[in-house]
């Protein structure tokens, strides 16, 4: 579940291409959110047509980023805490889960993890994340 820093690992952006390129947009953007005030005036933004990895590493995020959809079907909040979250329609999840078979692996690293750091019970954190991606 670890990301390259403030980048998505090479699978985890190969997923992420992969289940874009299957749907009907073939653009992403790319914002650094990590600002005070409005992130959309004061961040720095790229339009990207699915680049390769090695593009998509050159891009100079130094902050925590998000990567999403012009139509709002998908939206990916790159940490600074090293993890990434990602939400989006019923069928893009689904496309992203067969592309990125370790998510479920991923899931469960991170929850542990966020448990030993909150003290919180895995329980707790599912409905935290739950009741977030439903507001």
């Amino acid at each position: 579940y670890r990301t390259y820093g403030y980048h998505l690992d090479d699978r985890q952006y190969q997923a992420l291409v992969d289940t874009i390129s299957r749907s009907d947009e073939q653009t992403f953007i790319v914002s650094q959110v990590e600002y005070e005030g409005n992130f959309f005036e004061r961040g720095e933004h790229w339009e990207c047509r699915l680049p390769d990895y090695d593009d998509y590493l050159k891009m100079t995020i130094c902050l925590e980023n998000a990567i999403y959809s012009v139509n709002g079907s998908f939206g990916v909040l790159v940490s600074h805490e090293d993890h990434a979250l990602v939400s989006g329609t019923k069928e893009f999840i689904e496309e992203l889960k067969r592309n990125y078979p370790e998510w479920l692996s991923d899931e469960s690293e991170l929850i542990t993890e966020w448990r030993e750091i909150s003290g919180l019970s895995n329980t707790e954190i599912y409905r935290y994340l739950v009741n977030k991606s439903r507001r």
